[in-house]
């Protein structure tokens, strides 16, 4: 995106250290890339201008969490913060004579000069390896590292950099922040530890086929008790039968393991509940609700489109499962221009829709003074309401390339469509007394029925090797639950809505 008038001067400035650092850490890491927030950060191992060596692992397995400031003396933003105070506060009431939350070194990157130019006094030179805007060591409480090799561990591309390394050695890219900025981003940001049995879902992720109702699980549970975690009990609430992983290992506090679960049989379009059922010092962290990758949807859908101040860098289209683009729109010219859209997709199946933007900045248009745009894409029922939300974003943040797309599917594989499978037909739906569900069977197969909530919870099961069977509902809840019918192998996956008179 263009870059408005108002902070040329600043780009200006910026670039010319942007370039400076490319080329420094560049002599230290040929093919380096900056490391981005949610990654791990390498390990340090550098010595102070006092001759004091420090450890950042070992920082770290303390429980600290350590911000790292990069600077250069030559640098007048650098010198702007450090004559804020800012970290000088921070460190006092956090740090090590605080109450040990926190650490904080400030690393000179500038490989070119030497220590006089930390103590100064103020020298203009214009040149990198002599400039200093001052001394920054008298009165400066933080640990105070001068080694440009380790901004190259982390490729960096411009100064200032503030980077904070949470104990678990997870890394937040922040900004030249004040002490109490920074100290409740660090509170909300890094996780704080629980007196004893703490085990926590971090994230999770449902794979499923589109076309297949069943789903593979992977999951990620950490350590955040004092106490050693050796086994964990997870269940997939709202799969049929609820199945229980058992895991079992040894993580220490902060650590973390990534387990896996096959063969999920789903029963209807809801989020699986993936919880934690062992007994723990900490609820607040036991659930996850994970829907699986391929999104289900209905057949319409809604596209909430609003455009940043760059249109013309914006593009869409959805596709079919053989990449037939069957919706599109682009050549946007108005800046912030708004657009609420409808469509019917033309038949069940697998669908993709993809946002572009040539500049790889998604709709994040507050970051060049602007505001940020949004996009969403909806499925809908017949009624206009919303079943599914398929696509989500915000403007808040850059496309990691120029496009960013999301599978779904149309026409639920969960759903029994009685058109195409003539062997099964269950009525009526909604059901205020009898159900009936009768097969086509001559063989009198046995056959398995299993009723669920909404939830997941197995309430009933029926077993029958007639080819007619009848349910009776007269006193069952209002609410929707899910039959699952099982013959020969064969699933059968529906919605039953209970209405009363």
């Amino acid at each position: 995106m263009q870059t408005p008038h108002i902070f040329y001067l600043a780009t200006l400035i910026r670039m010319k250290k942007y370039l400076y650092l490319v080329a420094l850490i560049a002599c230290f890491h040929p093919a380096f890339s900056q490391i981005q927030d949610g990654e791990l950060s390498p390990d340090i191992i550098a010595t102070d201008i006092n001759g004091v060596e420090h450890n950042l692992y070992a920082s770290l397995n303390q429980g600290k969490t350590v911000v790292l400031h990069f600077f250069a003396t030559w640098d007048s933003f650098s010198w702007d913060y450090f004559q804020s105070s800012e970290l000088q506060d921070f460190n006092a009431l956090y740090g090590n004579s605080g109450s040990g939350l926190a650490e904080v070194w400030s690393i000179e990157s500038e490989p070119s000069n030497s220590l006089a130019q930390l103590q100064g006094p103020q020298s203009l030179t214009g040149e990198n390896a002599t400039q200093t805007y001052g001394d920054w060591t008298t009165d400066n409480n933080v640990v105070i590292i001068d080694d440009a090799s380790v901004a190259g561990l982390f490729g960096l591309s411009s100064l200032p950099a503030v980077l904070v390394i949470c104990p678990d050695a997870v890394v937040s890219v922040v900004g030249e922040y004040s002490s109490e900025t920074l100290y409740n981003g660090i509170m909300a940001g890094c996780d704080q530890l629980t007196l004893g049995s703490d085990p926590a879902l971090i994230n999770a992720t449902l794979f499923r086929s589109c076309g297949s109702d069943v789903a593979d699980a992977s999951v990620i549970i950490k350590n955040l008790g004092t106490s050693l975690l050796e086994s964990l009990d997870i269940q997939f609430a709202g799969t049929a039968g609820e199945p229980v992983l058992n895991w079992s290992g040894s993580l220490e506090s902060y650590r973390s393991d990534t387990v896996q679960y096959s063969g999920l049989q789903l029963l209807n379009d809801d989020p699986v509940r993936i919880r934690i059922i062992s007994a723990n010092d900490n609820l607040v962290n036991d659930s996850l609700d994970v829907f699986a990758d391929a999104g289900l949807s209905m057949m319409r859908v809604q596209l909430e489109l609003a455009l940043d101040e760059y249109p013309e860098e914006v593009s869409w289209e959805i596709r079919d499962s053989d990449e037939n683009v069957i919706f599109s729109d682009g050549e946007f010219a108005i800046g912030y221009e708004y657009f609420n859209l409808t469509f019917d997709l033309p038949q069940a199946g697998c669908y993709t829709f993809e946002l572009f933007d040539t500049a790889g900045d998604g709709l994040h248009g507050s970051q060049y003074g602007g505001f940020d745009g949004s996009c969403y894409l909806r499925s809908l029922d017949e009624a206009g309401n919303v079943t599914a939300v398929l696509y989500a974003n915000n403007g808040s943040y850059n496309f990691d390339s120029t496009s960013e797309s999301v599978l779904f599917e149309a026409g639920s594989p969960l759903q029994i469509d009685e058109k195409d499978d003539a062997s099964l037909v269950i009525f009526p739906n909604p059901v205020s007394d009898e159900l009936s569900i009768r097969w086509q069977d001559s063989n009198h197969d046995p056959k398995v029925i299993r009723i669920f909530d909404s939830s997941g919870k197995h309430l009933h099961e029926f077993q029958t090797s007639s080819d007619y069977f009848s349910i009776d509902c007269a006193r069952v809840d209002n609410g929707v639950y899910t039959l699952v019918v099982i013959q020969n192998g064969k699933i059968w996956t529906t919605r039953i809505l209970v209405l009363q008179h």
